[in-house]
């Protein structure tokens, strides 16, 4: 969660920067939180399959990126 409250800030400065509608910048924050659920269902099953810390390195590695 800490990571939504960080983008949230942000908002109005992306609308600024890339000069959208609210609308469409708040696509970012729904796309973003729908990207976190789906990935942290596959990752957990991919820790147990493969290791937690293997999995660990690969979502703190998507997140760097």
């Amino acid at each position: 969660m800490y990571t939504e409250g960080m983008l949230i800030p942000s908002l109005p400065s992306i609308q600024r920067q890339f000069g959208v509608s609210e609308s469409m910048v708040s696509w970012v924050l729904s796309l973003y939180l729908a990207f976190g659920t789906v990935s942290a269902a596959i990752l957990g099953k991919l820790g147990d399959i493969y290791g937690k810390k293997r999995m660990m390195i690969v979502a703190i590695s998507i997140y760097i990126l």
